[in-house]
């Protein structure tokens, strides 16, 4: 081969496309790199780009770092603050996705819904792992622990709130309690399930303001039975049989022997109200399903009426006798197997002696206005106050023409509304008189455990103390430690000057493990 064709070779060597080394895409995160990022986010505002369709990872990583940074917060509030701290921007167009978009983002990467094309256009796209404004795929993501962050130092500073504070006075030595706490008509006799080895129950009653116990009888769990006095001397017990069936018991108070018992259907054991003057029980079937009973003449005669689904805080019994309940944003009064609707109402009632009715208004997520809805009994007149968009979650009588309102922390948005509220509202004045911030207050714990306006105060709980507060200015009074887990319900007897606090320590979502009564005088 001569020279001039060497060369020719060469050249053409030359001229043929070379492998080039494939370089990692920027925009492309390993999970370790996300592990990484996780772990800086944690401790301080941080950014770093990913592909749109790993914001499911990113979410779960983020969850995971944060419950080892914060093991005294629920792994349900870890999860709303993983996902609210978290923001993504478009590197392409700009487009700054909300919320909402996330939520999309995490469903789509996630179990059956991965991949997955539903709702309209932008939700496809978003589900694609698309920007619906220009197609790209390439994201910021910032996470800001700020949040979470106020949310520790909350629960810190909350148990240095004691310091130099009186603590309330017991009467007589805690007793095991599961639930389903009552007091009897006339204040001599506490019923209650307390909880027996193998997760069986005891209904128990005890004189009130002591440890002195009138009479049990065994149930077969502790869970699944309610027991509520439905006259001056006789208790309904509801037990679980099977899945479909039920135990209805009518006991004798004075001694608790059975006088009468049927088999009953179905029953939710969260919710029921009873008359006491009329012999009048009222519960849960089913989600959408009323169960009632009436035990006049020591009988037993019960029904069921589907309303519609039920919304918290179940069936109520008001002062005129009737069953009212709140279906779909909506209260309603039960008559004759008629739903006749009163007034709108979203999450809770409340009765005065006068014959009003308050519900509460607004949605956790803070979606749509918020009202204070009344209504009259007996005229049928109805009106509202307008309250911003704060959720109204309960509502306890306070004095003349006041109310204590509160919101109850909801998980799903506890990292963007983590706080609950205690306020004072003057219904003439239309306005708030006072209000306490608690920042360190689990999700679906309930604020206000009692309300006293004849004595002037009002029980409520924050995440590491029980704080007896003045009406007048929402000032501290007595304390008494708490645990921040715990679940607490209290009730008061008017008669003695005590009250009862019941507490379950948390047993996985939303379930209470055996816990303890006592009994305080104020």
């Amino acid at each position: 081969m001569g020279i001039l064709d060497r060369f020719r070779k060469k050249k053409k060597e030359d001229e043929k496309p070379k492998a080039v080394p494939r370089k990692p895409s920027m925009y492309s995160i390993e999970p370790k790199s996300l592990t990484q990022f996780a772990r800086e986010a944690c401790k301080s505002r941080s950014s770093v780009r990913i592909q749109l369709i790993q914001t499911a990872s990113l979410i779960d990583i983020l969850k995971e770092t944060l419950e080892r940074e914060y093991p005294s917060l629920d792994s349900g509030e870890v999860f709303s603050h993983a996902q609210n701290g978290l923001t993504l921007r478009c590197v392409t167009c700009g487009t700054q996705f909300n919320q909402q978009a996330l939520s999309i983002l995490y469903l789509a990467g996630k179990g059956t819904m991965q991949r997955a094309i539903f709702g309209g256009p932008n939700v496809a796209t978003l589900a694609r792992g698309l920007c619906p404004g220009c197609g790209g795929s390439t994201v910021e993501a910032t996470f800001d622990p700020a949040k979470i962050k106020a949310r520790q130092e909350a629960i810190k500073v909350s148990a240095l709130e004691a310091v130099g504070v009186p603590e309330l006075v017991s009467v007589c030595p805690g007793v095991k309690f599961q639930s389903s706490l009552d007091v009897s008509p006339n204040e001599d006799l506490t019923c209650f399930v307390a909880p027996e080895a193998g997760g069986k129950g005891m209904v128990t009653a005890y004189e009130a303001g002591t440890s002195n116990q009138r009479w049990s009888l065994s149930s077969p769990s502790s869970e699944s039975c309610k027991c509520m006095f439905v006259a001056p001397e006789r208790a309904l017990i509801l037990s679980k049989k099977s899945e479909d069936e039920s135990v209805i018991q009518l006991v004798n108070t004075t001694d608790g022997s059975i006088v009468t018992e049927a088999q009953g259907p179905k029953v939710y054991f969260n919710y029921g109200a009873a008359d006491p003057k009329k012999g009048f029980f009222v519960t849960e079937s089913s989600y959408d399903t009323l169960l009632m009973i009436q035990t006049g003449e020591d009988k037993l005669e019960f029904s069921t009426y589907e309303c519609g689904q039920i919304y918290g805080p179940g069936p109520m019994i008001g002062p005129d006798g009737k069953c009212y309940v709140i279906v779909h944003y909506r209260l309603y009064r039960i008559e004759d197997k008629q739903q006749k609707q009163i007034m709108p109402g979203n999450n809770c009632i409340c009765f005065d002696p006068t014959g009003k009715v308050y519900c509460g208004g607004g949605f956790a997520d803070r979606s749509g206005e918020s009202a204070l809805h009344i209504a009259d009994i007996k005229s049928g007149d109805i009106s509202e106050i307008p309250y911003g968009r704060e959720p109204i979650d309960q509502i306890a009588l306070a004095g003349q023409g006041r109310l204590l309102l509160a919101n109850i922390v909801n998980e799903i948005y506890a990292g963007r509304y983590p706080n609950a509220v205690v306020t004072l509202f003057s219904i003439p004045d239309r306005k708030k008189v006072w209000s306490l911030e608690i920042k360190d207050l689990k999700p679906w714990r309930e604020p206000v455990l009692l309300s006293v306006p004849e004595e002037g105060w009002a029980l409520i709980q924050t995440g590491k103390l029980l704080k007896q507060i003045s009406l007048e200015d929402g000032k501290t009074l007595r304390v008494l430690p708490k645990q921040t887990q715990e679940f607490v319900e209290a009730r008061w007897l008017e008669s003695k000057k005590i009250f009862y606090i019941a507490r379950n320590p948390e047993l996985g979502y939303r379930k209470r493990a055996p816990g303890l009564i006592e009994c305080y005088r104020v």
